[in-house]
């Protein structure tokens, strides 16, 4: 059995500037408590275990439009962030307290083309933080997954259809995911270095007033940059449950702006 309760509260405000430029300020935060109980047959008495998440952010983004046609994005994000673990009662993780600071950045780059078209850039460093659920069933907290960013990209619109191909490359550090061997039935762990590489082709289209078709696909590899695993090095191997292909389809109908019907397909 298990039980989420979440708070969220943002603000934020934007500051319009006279050639087309803005700067956006804001804070945000983000409480959570989850509680799981569980009846184990190795466990006498009945398990019990509370993850508690506090995360409070401030963040700032401008936009400069340094031609009719270019437009320069430039983003930064600070946050504080503390995980705590308690076992209520009976056996399951390790009791764990820990927080951390971290900070994210991005700058990108537009240029319109004629046509419809435009070409973009970006490039940033971003954090992943372990879910309340992700904190559950570890021998050790998990540090932050991080991640330097880099992303090229080719976009196209029309008055009702509109396409996007990129190419784009993560470096991670610490990444965050689940691993069946781990700690005999499993549990969230740290990787060691790993790159996500890939292309991506997503289109949409409008097929009558209403009525909108989106799809995508992605082709993604997946590799550790560095590290050993019993003994074994890792460089250059393939990550483990990484999809090489990931596709998805779905067609929308939105009769009313409050009514919405969607049928979708996924393919892993």
């Amino acid at each position: 059995d298990q039980k989420l309760v979440e708070n969220s509260a943002s603000l934020r405000y934007r500051l319009p500037i006279s050639g087309g430029h803005s700067v956006v300020f804001g804070a945000d935060a983000l409480e959570s408590r989850t509680t799981v109980t569980q009846d184990a047959y190795y466990d006498p008495i009945q398990s019990r275990m509370q993850s508690r998440q506090h995360q409070y952010g401030l963040f700032a983004e401008g936009q400069i439009r340094a031609t009719e046609s270019t437009n320069v994005t430039m983003g930064v994000r600070r946050q504080y962030a503390s995980d705590k673990l308690e076992i209520l009662a009976g056996s399951g993780g390790n009791p764990s307290d820990s927080g951390h600071h971290l900070t994210a950045w991005q700058l990108g780059v537009r240029q319109d083309l004629s046509n419809g078209f435009g070409v973009y850039g970006k490039v940033g460093r971003s954090f992943r933080l372990a879910n309340s659920d992700e904190l559950l069933w570890v021998q050790n907290p998990l540090p932050p997954q991080t991640s330097t960013d880099k992303e090229l990209g080719v976009t196209w619109q029309s008055e009702r259809s509109s396409a996007r191909l990129s190419w784009f490359r993560y470096d991670l550090t610490n990444e965050i995911q689940y691993n069946p061997l781990a700690d005999m039935f499993g549990a969230n762990v740290n990787l060691d270095p790993t790159r996500r590489q890939g292309i991506e082709l997503e289109g949409h289209h409008e097929i009558v007033r209403g009525v909108t078709l989106d799809a995508n696909v992605t082709w993604m590899e997946a590799q550790f940059r560095s590290g050993t695993y019993n003994g074994v090095d890792l460089a250059g191997k393939t990550v483990p449950m990484a999809p090489k292909w990931l596709a998805n389809a779905g067609v929308t109908w939105r009769p009313t702006d409050a009514f919405l019907w969607n049928v979708g397909a996924q393919y892993v």
